[in-house]
């Protein structure tokens, strides 16, 4: 399915939120804008999804990886999932400092719940990454956790192929999914969009998501 992207008419983070509050999120599909982190850089975000948790709400992803590439956990293991990791603390300790106040001011708190091994982990993120099931439609080596779907965003396999920032090589990324095989590893996505997994330890691209709600 080709989804064809549009960029979004210029307005500001408040009104976003006030026309999700409003129920217009659908008017904000298929679209994508940019912003200047603190940092200098710039990046671009996508909506992925339209009222995919909740009515009345958009999921922003970043459209390319961060500049910086991340281990998902420093000892190399996967216990305790995307709650327990190294990553989720960076980005809602460290990287989200980064990102503009406006925009730091409408995003809504997201809860995971992932039942790995038959004990429930959950919490809530500003920022987050996408499940292996968010990403492909399908668990192929994880675990699938009750109600997750696909972003729509990514029903596209070209969107799931990304680059470190605006430019370079495609590049293997980091999800949320522990592997459901290997307690070294986690999912992920290959440069050509495909599902894979690798061991926690690595250094491996990071776009994060986010829910304004």
């Amino acid at each position: 399915m080709e989804i064809t992207t549009k960029v979004m008419q210029q307005t500001t983070w408040q009104q976003i939120l006030e026309d999700v509050k409003a129920g217009e999120a659908v008017k904000y599909a298929g679209t994508e804008t940019e912003i200047t982190l603190k940092d200098g850089t710039t990046a671009v975000l996508a909506v992925a999804a339209v009222n995919h948790y909740k009515d009345n709400e958009l999921v922003f992803v970043f459209r390319d990886y961060l500049s910086d590439k991340k281990p998902m956990n420093e000892d190399g293991g996967n216990a305790g999932g995307w709650k327990k990791s190294d990553l989720r603390k960076w980005l809602n300790k460290e990287f989200i400092k980064l990102l503009p106040d406006d925009l730091q001011e409408v995003i809504h708190k997201k809860k995971t719940v992932q039942v790995i091994n038959g004990e429930c982990y959950k919490c809530k993120d500003y920022l987050f990454l996408p499940s292996e099931m968010e990403m492909f439609g399908e668990c192929k080596y994880s675990e699938e956790q009750e109600g997750e779907k696909q972003f729509p965003y990514y029903a596209d396999k070209h969107n799931r192929s990304r680059t470190i920032g605006k430019s370079g090589c495609w590049e293997f990324g980091w999800l949320s999914s522990p592997s459901a095989s290997y307690t070294t590893s986690f999912c992920g996505v290959n440069g050509d969009g495909s599902a894979s997994y690798t061991d926690a330890r690595g250094s491996f691209g990071v776009a994060p998501a986010f829910v304004i709600r």
